[in-house]
């Protein structure tokens, strides 16, 4: 039996049928789960009302009291008859686009290639494509394969009079199309983050940026982190995940498309880069073996699809789609493009390349050669697991200050404070250091033992400390867990880089912390908690999202192609999770 389930979310008001037994969650299609749907973090809270399941033991253990006003959690309760829900407004994501590359020569992957075609005689019944190939060749262009579609297209043009023509031509290689008209020539760049997407539109003629849009993962509501996403991608098959985000991707294109004046026609080549992980479920390829040792991939990318064969319908069927090369199952091809981005292939000195997100990602550069790794940091600096963490949407508190008269919060887009997004974690960690309400070991002073000036920010119990009172934004002691694991395995990778290097970190020159993430952290903060090594604190810099600027510099010129394969196929990769050095630094770092 079907039922009519009532939906209020960030997409407006609308029906959704649903057969009986049906999970919320599965009737509202996006909310966050960080937990991936399995009824342990308690953050798919809705309004709902009508016939729905009983709240169950573990549903009345996360809500308590919440229940009489009518929330539930959407994971857990199920449609048993005409129901309604009401998904609390997220707010504006604040999404870190695209940084700017070291320069490149400009040398598109795609352009626009004015032909003369020559008029077929008896004598000569010169075939379209070798007549393509013959014009080509004319303009000093040799060997580049004549796709099937170009060739139709310019038998069209020369039974209808018209031998002027423009070849499309991809990466030197292929002749995608003939036009009678000079086409537009533009290309789309893909960073795929386990959180955010940032789609950016440049044109290929000019190098010039057209337009760019950010959004939240809708995977998000798989889980929060990379495992829990191969986890979903287990129980579900992985086209599911494939089918939250290629519409996703090719509905941004569509708009950077009208907003730029064009058509998605218009987009000759597609670049995409995100982590090992992300980048399987974009192609639709079940990771299921990168979560067992010895963890290998399904494949580590490097090469070009079709938006046919990924299911991009927005774009022309026969449109390239090239997936960044990977160096290893959790070093992704967002690491590659960022690294080549930052201009650091072969570069000198020895540099501490790192970005955090749900992994800490690392490559330590010494004698012009990367060694990656990638630790398990954990979705806390997502905001995901923290009692009061969050996205970085309005009213995530993304900076703390501890002043003598408490605690100075500022908050995305100047928003009253909802929670704590990764950098504000990480500042409010700091913060709680500084003023003596977080010892060395993680432990939470109580009332009693907190300095006279926060006694009133700590609980009688030690449990939490409050930041905002009046807006319930806290840490509890859970969270501080959470963040030591997290830092820990950060810091314990670096450590176990160097060693591996035979360096020190007085050896490092510059740590260039990479991401949207890294470009937000406060690095004193970082170093503080000690994320980073706090004698590294002077020799940090934020290069924001490097990763969405590499595939940008992918589209525009050869020297990054070049650069961008060169880091996969130059580096080597260190594993971590079976290292003895790894698992006593993780240990001995737990400590503040």
């Amino acid at each position: 039996m079907n039922f009519t389930v009532h939906i209020h979310d960030e997409n407006g008001l609308r029906d959704v049928v649903v057969p009986a037994g049906t999970r919320l969650i599965d009737a509202i299609g996006t909310i966050d789960a960080p937990c991936g749907g399995n009824g342990t973090c308690g953050k798919c809270r809705v309004i709902a009302s009508g016939a729905l399941s009983a709240p169950d033991e573990a549903e009345r253990a996360l809500l308590g009291g919440d229940i009489a006003r009518g929330i539930r959690l959407a994971c857990i309760a199920r449609v048993e008859g005409e129901a309604s829900a009401s998904v609390v407004a997220r707010g504006r994501a604040d999404i870190e686009m695209a940084a700017a590359a070291s320069g490149f020569a400009f040398s598109p992957v795609a352009r626009a290639v004015k032909l003369t075609l020559s008029a077929p005689t008896l004598e000569d019944p010169l075939p379209a494509d070798r007549n393509i190939s013959a014009a080509l060749a004319a303009s000093g262009i040799c060997g580049a394969a004549v796709s099937p579609k170009a060739a139709a297209e310019a038998a069209a043009l020369i039974r209808a009079g018209t031998l002027d023509a423009y070849a499309l031509l991809y990466g030197e290689k292929i002749v995608l199309r003939v036009t009678a008209d000079e086409p537009r020539v533009l290309g789309a760049a893909v960073d795929i983050g386990t959180t955010t997407v940032a789609v950016s539109l440049v044109d290929l003629s000019d190098s010039a940026k057209l337009a760019e849009e950010g959004f939240e993962n809708p995977q998000r509501r798989a889980g929060a982190d990379v495992i829990s996403r191969i986890e979903y991608a287990a129980r579900h098959g992985a086209a599911a995940l494939a089918d939250m985000i290629i519409p996703a991707v090719c509905d941004a294109i569509a708009r950077l498309c009208v907003k730029a004046g064009a058509s998605a026609d218009d987009v000759a080549a597609v670049a995409v880069a995100g982590n090992t992980v992300m980048e399987h479920l974009f192609a639709g390829l079940d990771p299921a073996s990168i979560a067992a040792a010895p963890f290998p991939a399904v494949t580590l990318f490097g090469s070009d699809s079709t938006a046919r064969s990924l299911g991009m319908t927005a774009l022309r069927p026969d449109t390239p789609v090239f997936l960044a090369p990977c160096v290893a199952s959790y070093v992704g091809g967002d690491i590659t493009s960022g690294a080549a981005a930052a201009g650091l292939r072969g570069a000198e000195g020895t540099i501490l390349y790192i970005d955090i997100g749900t992994n800490g990602e690392m490559g330590l550069l010494r004698g012009g050669r990367f060694t990656f790794a990638a630790t398990a940091a954990g979705p806390a600096f997502e905001g995901a697991h923290i009692a009061q963490g969050m996205s970085a949407l309005d009213g995530a508190v993304r900076a703390v200050r501890a002043t003598p008269d408490g605690f100075e919060l500022t908050t995305v887009a100047g928003a009253p404070p909802r929670g704590l997004c990764g950098s504000g974690i990480i500042d409010a960690t700091a913060a709680l250091l500084d003023a003596g309400l977080l010892d060395e070991t993680g432990v939470l002073a109580d009332a009693d033992e907190a300095p006279p000036a926060y006694a009133d920010f700590a609980d009688e119990d030690g449990e939490r400390v409050w930041l905002d009172r009046s807006h319930t934004v806290y840490l509890c002691g859970k969270d501080i867990r959470e963040v030591q694991l997290a830092k820990s395995a950060v810091s314990a990778g670096i450590a176990t880089l160097l060693d591996n290097a035979g360096a020190a970190v007085g050896d490092i020159d510059r740590v260039v912390l990479a991401g949207g993430f890294g470009s937000n952290i406060n690095s004193a903060s970082a170093c503080r908690i000690g994320l980073i090594p706090p004698e590294l604190s002077g020799r940090v810099t934020a290069v924001g999202n490097t990763a969405a600027a590499g595939m940008i510099a992918w589209l525009l010129s050869a020297d990054a192609r070049a650069d961008i394969a060169g880091i996969a196929a130059e580096s080597d990769y260190l594993e971590l999770s079976g290292s003895p050095v790894f698992m006593e630094e993780f240990v001995d770092r737990m400590m503040f």
